[in-house]
């Protein structure tokens, strides 16, 4: 009687761990449409705060103003120092080459070599 009511609280306990580690590794992603702020405001006054700390901002959600310079058929250029990768095409296919534009987009990195910033995830951004 004793083992029986054992193996069931091990198997009930076991089953319990599998269903929260279930729950952790496929929890949904954050969509960068939700996440919140960190900095919002022109793309020229952003760089020079990330060329001083750099680790600081990695990982951050901005918004940024600025001319797009150029494009390609991932992301776009703005002002010859930010290149923002977009989340889907179909933003892409809406900007246009010396347009002014405000970008939502998560920070991955400062190349201090070609001084440009990186953005991934980037959308069209609509206040």
């Amino acid at each position: 009687m004793k083992k029986s009511n054992l193996l069931i609280g091990i198997l009930i306990i076991g089953l319990i761990a599998v269903f929260v580690a279930y729950k952790i590794a496929y929890k949904p992603h954050k969509t960068i449409q939700k996440q919140k702020i960190e900095y919002s405001g022109k793309a020229s006054d952003l760089l020079p705060k990330i060329q001083t700390a750099p680790e600081k901002w990695q990982n951050n959600i901005v918004a940024i103003q600025g001319i797009i310079t150029s494009k390609d058929k991932n992301g776009v250029m703005i002002n010859g120092n930010t290149y923002c990768q977009f989340l889907n095409n179909k933003e892409l296919i809406k900007t246009n080459i010396n347009s002014s534009v405000t970008i939502k987009g998560r920070i991955i990195g400062y190349d201090d070599l070609l001084d440009e910033l990186k953005l991934d995830q980037a959308i069209i951004y609509i206040k």
